[in-house]
């Protein structure tokens, strides 16, 4: 899984276990394990991160035992991890032999941290001060929070009705077949010894069978109980006991400590690490019973009472409220966007709805768990700007030699699966990857297609290239809809797992498990790799895409197009592939956007027009710099392309005044002749874009700008716009219907009360927060009356505008 989809700010919950014996139980317990991110050279620690039912987890193990091991694993960790928002510290301890409402507390049980009369939870018992010849425990530590209470509380009434044991599901993720984890099963309720306070283990480096321990002095706790202990617990049943629990910098090893501590404190287990990780970060506190905290302890109970805990850590994801994941996600300032969490909170909500009343799921259903970008496939053309529509039709007729070539790739196998057509801007790339996709969808031959296009919405994110793809397949091929059907409905969150997963589940998976009676050619075509978002990702998307196997009966081919660029030229290096890399084309006119120039000409092709257009020499050039700065960066950086009405509306300046300013942008800006102030505003090309935001030209030209105060700025302004006036309410549509379908509420009326500018506010506002890299507290005010007094309507423009 790629560390580029997942990172640090990325994960809020720490997995805190001391031994490697709890170490291997933890990650047993993982859902999907998570590669490795970069660490600070101050940070010695050792993590494993995963995820558990889409909480992202980070295990940390401790060097050695103790509180103070524990204060600096836990520092290092929210320093490396500073979105971490609690912790469950998940191990072994060891048990007093007294009776809770659960009832008696044996070896293989699990002991959870609560707070009772006057303790937290968790106490150190071995701080305090001496008075008068007497010890007083001084001080006290943190309660877990309240998010883990909750969900604990709400896991003790489940697992109190529940006929069959919860965690047992979980333990047996562990395969205890396999020979190293052997160890972790159930040692039997034979071998739960329990001897008297005062007798004392005669050799320490020997069991108690070896060195001959008294088996009379051995106690039956709780006799009364007959056998009704005997049929529920251990191998069956795994009893959740719920109190204080006692950290301190040595072992109990005594019997008679044990009790006069367990006394005076009411505690129902002890270990070595909480106080130090308690200090100032939340945890809840989780110990599975492997010894009695006296002299007879012995290695035998470790790794099953280690699983109890690591099981019980599991569950309890189970419990809590995906509220608390969207509500924290919110406040981040990460790279991924928050409102795709949430709409897609919402959308699985509605999914599992539907299947909790019906007993099944709908196509329908299944696939809308199955986002595609819009506008990324070959067919949509009429949905496409004026500048792609024209160079299709400018274009085509041209390049039959390439077309040839590629016809010829594609139609006789065997060959390389992956053909790599790159050119510089302007080449047709674009228009061979329309023309041939056509041809072979009137074949019906052709997969799927995707378009990328930076700065038009989804077709610039790589992690909607896949789920796009895995839906036009299910379309246009039946033989491999049922299988990605049965990928999206054994794992419903696939759509906000990694690229990496997204392939191997939606695509890879599902064509090898296809069985084709008869020979058959798959073409898959991505068009214009270079304008994905991330270096990272277009690597890493050629190498998936040389992972596509060699199937019989079947020719899978994939025609990528690019600009020749080093990250993705040396993915191709790695790879056996076609490849053809386009001159310049006489059929190509002349305008700026169709010339062929190396990046080190970008200076000397738009120096020149800037300077003469905006006529910046005198004392007045400065000024007119600066003033052009506020126009051509928020278009350059803008998620959709935005009319100039709307770009008006949205920083707050006249109509006219704005298109008077772009009158004489006409060579970089595609600006209709007339200034039609409902018509979009596009960049001829995307060199211009590169030319003003590299920020290794910030020192190389006057006209350099500054992205993230760009995106600051916006984000700024769709806040303002959305926070005044009545541009967002609630019932904005005016239907005062709860239950009114969005189908029946009709487009006219959706756009006529939720104007352009308020739809790009509610959709990409968060896209310009994250942006941005930071809050300021204006910045943060705003953010903060957004979500108390604009929360609800946004959740409502969303569902109106089909986001959710």
């Amino acid at each position: 899984m790629s560390s580029q989809h997942y990172v640090h700010n990325d994960y809020s919950v720490a997995w805190i276990c001391p031994l490697e014996v709890e170490q291997t139980a933890a990650i047993e317990m993982l859902d999907q394990q998570h590669p490795r991110l970069p660490q600070p050279s101050t940070d010695n620690n050792s993590y494993i991160l995963g995820s558990i039912q889409d909480h992202n987890v980070v295990i940390g193990g401790l060097p050695t035992t103790g509180n103070c091991s524990a204060a600096t694993v836990v520092a290092h960790m929210k320093s490396t991890f500073p979105r971490l928002r609690f912790g469950l510290l998940v191990g072994i301890g060891g048990g007093v032999p007294t009776r809770t409402r659960a009832g008696p507390i044996k070896l293989g049980d699990v002991v959870v941290s609560e707070p009772t009369g006057q303790h937290s939870g968790a106490i150190q018992y071995d701080r305090g001060k001496a008075e008068a010849g007497e010890f007083h425990r001084t001080g006290s530590l943190a309660p877990p929070p309240n998010v883990l209470l909750h969900a604990a509380r709400r896991l003790a009434v489940i697992h109190a009705g529940a006929k069959v044991d919860p965690l047992q599901a979980h333990l047996q993720r562990i395969d205890t077949s396999r020979r190293g984890l052997r160890q972790y099963r159930y040692p039997g309720l034979d071998k739960d010894h329990l001897y008297q306070s005062d007798y004392l283990h005669r050799d320490k480096t020997l069991s108690c069978q070896a060195c001959g321990c008294d088996s009379e002095k051995r106690l039956v706790p709780f006799p009364e109980d007959g056998n009704v202990q005997e049929k529920d617990h251990g191998a069956h049943w795994i009893t959740i006991h719920r109190g204080t629990i006692a950290s301190g910098e040595s072992e109990i090893r005594d019997g008679k400590q044990r009790d006069e501590l367990a006394k005076a404190h009411g505690v129902l287990c002890f270990e070595m690490e909480t106080a130090g990780a308690l200090n100032d970060f939340p945890c809840l506190v989780i110990r599975g019973i492997s010894d009695y905290a006296d002299s007879h302890q012995d290695d035998e109970w470790q790794s099953y009472a280690a699983a109890a805990a690591a099981a019980y850590a599991r569950e309890l994801f189970y419990h809590m409220p995906i509220e608390t994941v969207a509500q924290f996600k919110a406040t981040e300032s990460s790279k991924h966007s928050c409102t795709r969490e949430i709409v897609y909170i919402y959308q699985i909500e509605a999914v599992n709805d539907l299947v909790s009343k019906t007993g099944f799921v709908a196509d329908e259903a299944l696939f809308a768990r199955l986002p595609e970008a819009e506008n990324a496939s070959f067919d949509s053309f009429y949905s496409l700007s004026n500048d792609e529509q024209m160079d299709f039709i400018y274009l085509k007729g041209t390049r039959t030699g390439v077309l040839q070539q590629i016809n010829q790739w594609i139609t006789a196998p065997p060959g390389k699966p992956i053909f790599w057509l790159s050119g510089a801007p302007g080449t047709g790339k674009s228009t061979i990857s329309r023309t041939v996709a056509s041809e072979f969808a009137a074949m019906k031959r052709l997969g799927a297609s995707f378009f990328f296009k930076r700065n038009q919405g989804d077709r610039g994110n790589a992690l909607r290239l896949f789920t796009t793809i895995a839906a036009q397949l299910a379309r246009s091929m039946p033989i491999i809809r049922p299988h990605i059907e049965k990928a999206l409905s054994s794992q419903p969150h696939i759509a906000e797992k990694s690229i990496e997963d997204q392939f191997k589940n939606l695509i890879l998976n599902p064509f090898r498990a296809c069985h084709w009676s008869e020979a058959s050619t798959v073409l898959l075509i991505i068009d214009a790799l270079d304008e994905c978002n991330g270096d990272y990702h277009t690597g890493l998307i050629v190498n998936l895409l040389s992972q596509i196997p060699s199937i019989p009966n079947v020719s899978i081919r994939v025609l990528l197009t690019s600009r020749p660029e080093l990250p993705i030229e040396l993915g191709f290096k790695k790879i056996s592939c076609e490849t053809n890399l386009l001159g310049s084309s006489r059929a190509i006119g002349i305008s700026l956007k169709h010339q062929n120039y190396s990046l080190s000409q970008v200076n000397n092709t738009y120096l020149p027009i800037l300077h003469g257009q905006l006529q910046t020499q005198g004392a007045q050039g400065k000024k007119k710099i600066l003033d052009f700065k506020d126009i051509p960066g928020p278009i350059v950086i803008a998620a959709e392309s935005l009319s100039i009405r709307t770009w008006a509306s949205l920083l707050g300046i006249a109509s006219s005044s704005l298109a008077n300013r772009l009158k004489g942008l006409g060579s970089v800006l595609d600006v209709i002749a007339n200034l039609d102030l409902d018509s979009p505003i596009r960049l001829h090309h995307l060199s211009f874009a590169n030319f003003l935001l590299d920020p290794e030209r910030q020192d190389g030209h006057d006209f350099w700008v500054n992205a993230r105060d760009v995106h600051h700025g916006l984000v700024t302004k769709c806040l303002d716009l959305v926070l005044t006036s009545d541009h967002l309410k609630q019932d904005i549509c005016g239907i005062e219907k709860p239950g009114y379908l969005r189908k029946d509420t009709g487009l006219s009326l959706i756009t006529e009360r939720l104007s352009p500018e308020v739809r790009y506010a509610c959709r990409y506002w968060i896209h310009h927060l994250a942006g941005s890299g930071c809050v300021t507290p204006n910045l943060e005010k705003n953010i903060h009356e957004f979500f108390e007094t604009r929360f609800s309507p946004w959740i409502e423009a969303l569902s109106l505008l089909g986001l959710i």
